[in-house]
């Protein structure tokens, strides 16, 4: 394939390759930050090459939105990549069309019959990080979670105190150095005469009274110091065999959400740390993929899994310091007592943890909670404030719980 690199109209930007023959079956991937496209040779003017990118990204634009972007497939949890690819559906995918920019050429930029062709289809879209987070969450009109303040501090900009005698020339007030020379001057003028020979407006010059050490005054700011905000996620999945590939995918896509948004509230100061859970065994995952792929025993058990969390938050995490969550994914199939249920979460909440989502993920909507989150259902009330529920059984029910959980979690602030 022969290319050559065209800017695109207007600061917008793409990636579109071709191959040699119009027409033939062909991928675009588009990519947002890049500004340059990439087109086959004699491809005619750009002028109205321009026109049709203009409109195919006007058509695009629309397509993208933040309840969409979530259905893609997400690879990874934490997104630590530089460019996030997603699948646009339903666009007709814009192409060249050779001959037509030339005099009396014709064919147009989109889909439909003709030398344009192609019809509606999925377009792949790839997207920096920093943009996918401002589209996912834009127009959520959800307020920040509930922080705790730390014991570290940091300067987020200075307040002017007042002026002082001494500091660095940087921070020399020439206004009011000056007015104390002048000060002094006039003084000095009283007591001797012959300063002012010469002077036109009976105050001596800079030659005769100089500018001295005590005339110097010195601008002096305070810095503005705030406790540092951190936390810590907790992202516990219940490993069991009822727990299918799918459920569980249902789960890292809800993560994949938690965790981008805390790190919008926290400006990135978030730990993470993985658990992977059967009945009794209970596994602390260094990687997602040890996450995803972790092995356990048979059956389910909420308790052991907390009593990790705990474990792990009270020697690394504390809460003088840091915010606490914890996100539970299961499919509620769970072999222990209501209360024993209901005393796993309750530790956590007694040791200061912030907040605990218990999420549900089936295959189908169902007619309510299965047993784990009945149990949860039923707390006292001064603990279910701190807890919030929610059921998925597919991928456009996930932003759905994510609004509700944070807004539970919201109202405290």
């Amino acid at each position: 394939m022969s290319n050559r690199v065209i800017p695109v109209p207007d600061g917008r930007s793409g990636l579109i390759l071709l191959p040699e023959t119009a027409g033939s079956e062909h991928k675009m991937i588009l990519d947002v930050d890049v500004a340059v496209m990439i087109a086959p040779p004699g491809s005619g003017v750009y002028d109205q090459r321009g026109r049709d990118v203009d409109r195919f990204f006007e058509r695009l634009q629309k397509k993208i939105d933040p309840t969409q972007m979530v259905l893609s497939p997400v690879s990874n949890i934490f997104g630590n990549q530089d460019k996030i690819k997603l699948q646009v559906a339903g666009i007709n995918e814009w192409r060249f069309v050779f001959g037509r920019d030339k005099k009396g050429g014709g064919g147009g930029g989109g889909g439909g019959n003709g030398k344009g062709g192609g019809g509606e289809q999925s377009v792949e879209v790839s997207i920096s990080e920093e943009e996918y987070d401002r589209r996912l969450f834009q127009g959520l009109e959800l307020p920040n979670m509930l922080k705790k303040r730390g014991g570290e501090t940091e300067i987020v900009g200075y307040r002017l105190r007042g002026l002082a005698n001494q500091g660095s020339r940087a921070e020399l007030s020439m206004k009011d150095t000056f007015k104390n020379r002048y000060k002094r001057a006039i003084a000095l003028a009283k007591q001797n005469p012959e300063l002012l020979i010469g002077s036109l407006n009976n105050v001596p010059t800079l030659k005769q009274v100089p500018i001295a050490k005590m005339d110097k005054r010195y601008w002096q700011f305070d810095a503005v110091l705030e406790p540092k905000s951190e936390a810590v996620v907790f992202l516990v999945c219940d490993n069991s065999g009822s727990m299918t590939k799918f459920r569980r995918e249902l789960a890292y896509k809800y993560f994949h959400l938690k965790y981008r948004f805390l790190n919008r509230v926290y400006n990135k100061r978030v730990h993470v740390v993985m658990i992977a859970h059967g009945m009794e065994i209970v596994i602390e995952c260094e990687t997602e993929q040890q996450f995803r792929n972790a092995s356990v025993d048979g059956g389910t058990a909420f308790r052991p899994a907390m009593n990790k969390v705990l474990e792990i938050a009270q020697e690394r995490f504390p809460t003088s310091r840091f915010n606490l969550y914890m996100d539970h994914a299961t499919d509620g199939d769970t072999w222990e007592e209501d209360g024993e249920i209901r005393a796993a979460y309750r530790q956590l909440l007694d040791n200061g943890f912030n907040f605990l989502t218990y999420l549900e993920t089936l295959d189908s909507p169902g007619n309510g909670f299965a047993k784990g989150g009945r149990a949860l259902q039923g707390l006292d009330p001064f603990y279910l404030k701190n807890v919030g529920l929610a059921r998925v059984h597919n991928d456009a029910t996930i932003m759905a719980a994510f609004q509700s959980l944070l807004k539970k979690d919201a109202v405290r602030a």
